[in-house]
């Protein structure tokens, strides 16, 4: 070998370079060394970074991790000649707050949707029965025997013919009473 270089870095800097690094928004960056010893970066509690160490056997990866009563997604990278660990902490409730949102809006998209069918049955339903309670109700008026009562026929389909008929029929009624009283 022909020497050793040896660059040293100021844990100002390093602290500042780290301090820029943020995933989304409320997370942080720590770095700490093979043993979990924190290097630089944001404090982590101690306790955490060494229940970290054995789950920091991989060259990179991601885990679940509760620390001081918040769950986080801590994703790490180890880089081994270099003995030391990038950790990256993410709050869960930032990482899904955008999906809650998302669920608002589909439930309040699924209720709107629901709203609007119902109320569109109803109206098609009133479409449909109205005329035929016109005609239950014309008669019965001509059951009591007043036949003066006609039905208007708004539509050409069944119940239309049927209403046609049915003043048709009155029509009918109404001229053998005016024969039999002359």
């Amino acid at each position: 070998s022909l020497g050793i270089i040896s660059i040293q870095l100021s844990a100002a800097y390093l602290e500042k370079q780290l301090a820029d690094i943020t995933f989304a928004n409320d997370g942080f960056t720590c770095i700490m060394d093979m043993d979990g010893n924190y290097i630089a970066g944001a404090p982590v509690d101690k306790e955490a970074l060494q229940s970290l160490r054995p789950l920091l056997t991989n060259s990179s990866g991601y885990t679940q991790l509760n620390m001081e009563g918040q769950n986080y997604l801590l994703a790490y990278n180890l880089l081994p000649q270099k003995n030391i660990s990038v950790l990256g902490f993410i709050p869960e409730t930032t990482l899904y707050s955008e999906i809650s949102q998302l669920k608002i809006w589909i439930y309040m998209i699924v209720m709107s949707t629901c709203i609007l069918s119902f109320l569109l049955s109803v109206k098609i339903s009133n479409t449909i029965t109205a005329p035929l309670r016109n005609m239950e109700e014309s008669m019965e008026v001509a059951a009591k025997g007043d036949f003066s009562h006609t039905l208007t026929v708004t539509s050409k389909d069944e119940i239309g013919r049927l209403s046609e008929n049915f003043n048709t029929m009155i029509n009918k009624i109404n001229l053998l009473i005016e024969n039999e009283y002359k």
